[in-house]
């Protein structure tokens, strides 16, 4: 198994069917009759208590202590989270977390994994075959602009039974880094780290900068504080990878492809969908962008009330814009349960059907 770029990444993968569900239900012609959604879907507004504590808790690593100007040891710097101190400093399309362990072992993880299982069982199988257990040994993804990172418990892992190795190396005092060639004449390289971080890219600079980051080298900066870690998904998008993404909202992929524009995500996907996202940019352009997305929710809810479709004009009441002109502002957007349960059992229905069962 060839290491993932990071948009075939697992974690990718858990974003981009949140975003698949979002997108293709609200595009629905039938609408289940028999539940109604709740108006209160959790929002991630803030990092919360037990995710404070999460926080605290994952700061297990110290980095090594540098010296002062005059020689002498400094004070011992805090330690902080791996995953964290693996992302870069600057980002130029996205640094992203997902909460890989929470998400499968949610209600709605649990109905995605049975949808995708009969089609991923063979990369599952060969996962198990390595003593790798995914429900249990992964914790989180982090997908940047160049690499991907997994974390978790690695110790039981033997990775050459599901990916190919060519060469490998000690790489500092803590990982191991090995190499792959493609049929394409190209490289695929992934660093372990302590058994507890893998690193994975195709590109060895990247790849080796984020375990020297994980080793204290380099800048101490992240893309993540340790305070914007909440809710299963959560990152920086910039303004260019957003507008890929919505490749089907001409007008707004035209708004963002040449804009500075950020967002900051926080998504809770566990049961209900529930997301924040507060985008920052100057000028013109994200005053134009605020008009834009208020415009298209608005639209979007007269059409869906004018054709009936009362279950999706309730979802986008969910969907609010919050911000004054030349500022920041805030889109908040909500996705109930009762909505997302319906498509997904069939789809696990017909994954049975399908596999015979």
């Amino acid at each position: 198994m060839t290491p993932p770029a990071r948009r075939r990444g697992v974690g990718w993968l858990v974003l981009a069917l949140v975003c698949l569900l979002l997108g293709a239900f609200l595009m629905r012609g039938t609408e289940p009759e028999s539940k109604t959604p709740r108006s209160d879907v959790s929002l991630p507004k803030k990092q919360r208590g037990f995710e404070a504590t999460r926080a605290a808790e994952r700061a297990t690593w110290t980095p090594p202590v540098s010296l002062t100007d005059a020689g002498l040891p400094a004070p011992p710097p805090p330690a902080v989270d791996p995953l964290l101190r693996a992302l870069p400093a600057d980002v130029k399309d996205l640094a992203v977390v997902v909460e890989l362990n929470a998400v499968l072992n949610s209600e709605l993880g649990q109905l995605l994994t049975a949808c995708l299982a009969a089609r991923a069982s063979r990369g599952l199988s060969a996962l198990q075959d390595a003593g790798i257990d995914v429900f249990r040994d992964f914790d989180r993804v982090g997908m940047t602009d160049d690499v991907l990172l997994l974390t978790g418990d690695f110790r039981n892992a033997d990775w050459k039974r599901v990916m190919p190795v060519d060469a490998e190396q000690d790489w500092g005092p803590n990982a191991k880094l090995s190499v792959s060639h493609r049929r394409d004449g190209g490289e695929d390289y992934v660093g372990v780290w302590r058994q507890q971080v893998l690193v994975a890219g195709s590109d060895r600079e990247h790849v080796t900068a984020a375990l020297d980051r994980l080793d204290g080298k380099g800048s101490a900066g992240t893309a993540l504080p340790a305070s914007e870690a909440y809710g299963e998904v959560y990152g920086v998008i910039r303004g260019r990878q957003l507008a890929e993404m919505l490749e089907g909202a001409p007008e707004l992929s035209s708004l963002l492809k040449d804009s500075n524009v950020s967002l900051r995500l926080h998504a809770d996907v566990s049961r209900d969908v529930g997301m924040v996202a507060d985008v920052d940019g100057a000028g013109q352009q994200l005053d134009d962008l605020r008009r834009a997305l208020a415009g298209a929710l608005s639209v979007a809810r007269l059409k869906a009330k004018a054709e009936g479709k009362d279950t999706q004009a309730q979802v986008l009441d969910l969907a609010k814009v919050h911000g004054a002109e030349g500022e920041s502002f805030r889109l908040e957007a909500g996705l109930p349960y009762a909505l997302l349960e319906g498509p997904l059992r069939e789809c696990v229905e017909r994954e049975r059907r399908r596999d015979g069962g």
